[in-house]
């Protein structure tokens, strides 16, 4: 058999591959489909390969083209995976895949997991992870060879970067490649999950229409749902964090006997339409609003040694930098008999949308961390370990009557991909012309915590 090669010649993968009798081109130049190189070659190995295979060539080779990517995927996929792996603080590894026509999107043959101390460089990281890979493809190169085998699918979520993107970081790399990696642990999480992402959650406007969305279109009511979790608390003093617009602020207002209202959140457009709307009601002069991060409100004089009867958190603690912390924050600002409640997503929420979504392109790690396993893998232990937690769930189909609305709702989500949206469109069109409607399940978890 005739395998080509693509990359930097590395002699100990070269002699594995001969050891089988088989002949090997080794070249690092761009490949096209058309190319007589390609015409009596019956596999193709990537490994640092600075070009992206077209499908021109990869449709040539079904089950036939293989790339060695130094990340444990789905996390890191294109460029410069060690690096990202410890600026997001993202799995490390090494893959063996099947190339598709995404960028390292291909079914996994082969994977291990790779830790690293806080001792090494980005140098010594990236040399542990070529060794693995090689190793790992000395192993599975039989078994690869003759089909045996198996490929799997990559699970959702994960992430990518292009070349560009690590212009965003360079000033972390203070020593070029031999940077100590404890420098960067976690540096870019916040540049790349809570940035945009950010920015589109706490834009009143995609919050207003997300909100009116779920309310027109749902099966079940949210805000009785709401008040019912709420009515047998006993509160005179309330802090809402992540407040928004107002949604829960109004709820908490309509309390008889309420001395104290405060709202946070970053957004301060967001803040501004909630007072309007608090004034409506003849509450605003016990209310205060903060414009503030969650890491940072507690420092606030208008905060600082507070405490309320009522701490609430609605779809927003996720964003936090450090959950553990501001919980400990919220818990610390209790009142003596008093409740912190936090609300969001969990479990298959929103599982439907995801799933159509996901056949077009892979979802930021952090939207499928908040909307499905955030409660109860991060707020529920920390929750447990410090105070008495009653849980209540809600569960909400939204039905949507048509594509637009459908599209709307996701135009105004934090996950939205302008760039996949012809292809979801058509996807979404095709669904109703089939179904007439499309139900999105909203699967919400509350957690009412008082101190033990």
């Amino acid at each position: 058999m005739k395998i080509l090669f693509l990359g930097p010649a590395c002699a100990d993968l070269i002699d594995c591959m001969k050891d089988f009798g088989d002949e090997v081109v080794q070249t690092e130049d761009r490949i096209t489909g058309d190319l007589p190189v390609l015409d009596d070659t019956e596999f193709l190995v990537s490994y640092r390969y600075q070009h992206i295979l077209k499908p021109d060539v990869v449709d040539r080779f079904p089950r036939r083209v293989i790339n060695l990517h130094i990340s444990y995927l789905p996390w890191n996929r294109g460029r410069h995976p060690n690096v990202w792996s410890f600026v997001e603080d993202s799995p490390k590894g090494v893959t063996i895949h099947y190339i598709d026509p995404g960028v390292d999107t291909g079914d996994i043959l082969a994977q291990g997991e790779v830790q690293f101390s806080d001792t090494e460089t980005l140098r010594t990281s990236y040399n542990t992870l070529s060794a693995r890979i090689e190793e790992l493809f000395k192993q599975t190169w039989p078994d690869i060879r003759s089909g045996r085998m198996e490929a799997r699918p990559q699970p959702p979520g994960g992430s990518v970067h292009k070349m560009k993107d690590l212009k965003t970081i360079e000033h972390l790399l203070v020593k070029g490649w031999d940077t100590p990696v404890a420098g960067l642990i976690g540096k870019g999480v916040e540049r790349k999950d809570c940035g945009s992402l950010m920015e589109r959650a706490v834009k009143s406007s995609n919050l207003v229409q997300r909100s009116d969305v779920n309310r027109r279109y749902g099966r079940n009511d949210f805000t009785a749902w709401v008040n019912e979790l709420t009515a047998p608390l006993e509160y005179r003093t309330v802090l809402d964090v992540c407040c928004g617009t107002g949604n829960q602020l109004l709820q908490f207002a309509a309390r008889s006997g309420l001395r104290e209202l405060v709202g946070v959140d970053l957004s301060g457009d967001s803040l501004e339409k909630a007072r309007a709307r608090l004034a409506e009601t003849g509450f605003d002069e016990k209310l205060s609003l903060l414009r503030t991060s969650m890491e940072e409100m507690f420092s606030r004089p208008e905060l600082s040694g507070t405490q309320f009867d009522l701490i609430a958190c609605f779809y927003g603690l996720y964003y936090s930098r450090n959950v553990e912390d501001t919980l400990h924050g919220m818990l610390d600002h209790l009142s003596e008999h008093g409740t912190l409640l936090i609300v969001g997503p969990y479990g298959k929420n929103n599982a439907s949308l995801f799933e159509l979504l996901q056949r077009h392109f892979p979802l930021p790690d952090l939207v499928l961390r908040s909307a499905t396993t955030f409660m109860e893998q991060e707020v529920h232990p920390v929750l447990t370990a410090h105070t008495k937690v009653e849980a209540v769930s809600f569960v909400n189909p939204v039905e949507y009557p048509e594509p637009q609305a459908l599209i709307d709702y996701w135009r105004a989500s934090t996950f939205h991909s302008k760039e996949h949206e012809p292809a979801v469109v058509r996807d979404v069109e095709d669904h109703f012309r089939r179904d007439g409607s499309f139900v999105v399940e909203k699967h919400v978890m509350a957690y009412i915590a008082r101190k033990a």
